[in-house]
């Protein structure tokens, strides 16, 4: 993968179809030679951030950028408590084929630190978010259960 320029923008194009916005790319001139201008380009037409680490420096540390980023978001959370307004502004901020339930929820999910679900009327599962992916069940053999922030409940059929 780290020479797979082909496959590296698959990467990039499966992670914006599911709502990815960016990622950040460590350890290249070690890991991956460098970072492809078809990559760039790329990344720049479907509006997905690459940022990228200092080259050749094998003492950068995940935990570093992944606390820095949860305070930002955490003080973000606590300076703009108006959520839904900011929904709707950010999906339309997005390309078009990223305005989808699946983003929709995966975004509820990430604000909330919660898994969501989708029910329909009739209380049947549409979609749900737990965790890192999006899972969408079909048939009636899936254990159903309405998240909120706070409570889980399962519902009886």
């Amino acid at each position: 993968m780290a020479n797979d320029v082909e496959a590296q923008c698959s990467n990039i194009k499966r992670f914006a179809q599911v709502g990815e916005v960016g990622l950040v790319l460590y350890y290249v001139g070690i890991l991956m030679p460098k970072v492809d201008e078809r990559l760039v380009q790329l990344a720049d037409e479907l509006g997905f951030v690459i940022i990228l680490m200092p080259e050749n420096d094998a003492s950068l540390a995940y935990a570093n950028v992944i606390s820095d980023v949860m305070q930002a978001i955490f003080l973000d959370q606590m300076n703009n408590p108006v959520f839904a307004v900011e929904m709707l502004s950010e999906i339309a901020k997005m390309p078009a084929y990223q305005h989808n339930l699946a983003t929709v929820l995966k975004m509820i999910a990430e604000r909330l630190h919660a898994s969501c679900a989708l029910l329909d009327g009739n209380r049947q599962l549409i979609q749900v978010r737990l965790g890192p992916a999006i899972v969408t069940f079909t048939g009636k053999n899936c254990q159903v259960a309405e998240f909120t922030a706070k409570l889980s409940v399962p519902i009886n059929h």
